[in-house]
């Protein structure tokens, strides 16, 4: 099994960056490519890095990301604010490995609390048009890749809604753990995918 893993950051007071990715590194032996939005980055040689031009709106700058790592049997995309929790990549690995990829549209190791509303603790499907928030973090498998890149989708909305969106109208399903896995270390207005995230962490 493989992954490509990309961080994409964007200057802001204060970031998280660095501490983002000491936890990532905590939880995970990979190398992953830190897509760089108008900045410069120094922190450790343990990643790549690409520097970009900013596109305007969240969407370009993700679907950029995206199409710019390497192909994988899963892609995961982090924002640069996130906070791997102690035990968080081995459950999430464990999962990647049995979980059929088939009908999959994406796993999301964040879960907010309205979405872990009512659940108990474990691994969940969610194949309903309900309001997700998870584009923190998302894992997607390469058929799920590669019909986001061929199709696209529209960007109307913040990320979360159009990406929960484009998923449920292709019959696949979103897959979160309960509790989130991930912390939001950020600001709830604030994001480098540049939209307003609204969901706390289901704890």
């Amino acid at each position: 099994m493989t992954f490509a893993v990309g961080i994409i950051t964007a200057p802001r007071d204060p970031s998280y960056l660095g501490l983002s990715l000491d936890s990532f590194f905590d939880e995970w032996h990979a190398t992953p490519t830190v897509f760089t939005v108008d900045m410069d980055v120094k922190y450790t040689n343990r990643y790549n890095t690409y520097r970009q031009r900013g596109l305007p709106g969240h969407k370009p700058n993700w679907m950029r990301c995206l199409r710019q790592l390497p192909d994988a049997d899963w892609s995961i995309i982090c924002e640069d604010d996130i906070f791997w929790r102690e035990g968080s990549g081995t459950i999430l690995r464990r999962y990647l490995a049995v979980v059929d990829p088939r009908g999959v549209g994406f796993v999301s190791p964040y879960c907010s609390r309205y979405n872990g509303k009512d659940r108990i603790p474990c691994w969940h499907a969610i194949s309903q048009r309900e309001a997700w928030c998870g584009a923190l973090c998302v894992c997607i498998p390469r058929h799920t890749r590669q019909l986001i890149l061929e199709c696209d989708f529209p960007s109307e909305k913040g990320l979360d809604v159009d990406l929960g969106d484009f998923i449920f109208h292709n019959n696949l399903t979103i897959h979160t753990y309960v509790p989130t896995l991930i912390m939001h270390l950020g600001d709830k207005d604030e994001s480098s995918f540049f939209h307003k995230s609204a969901r706390e962490p289901m704890l």
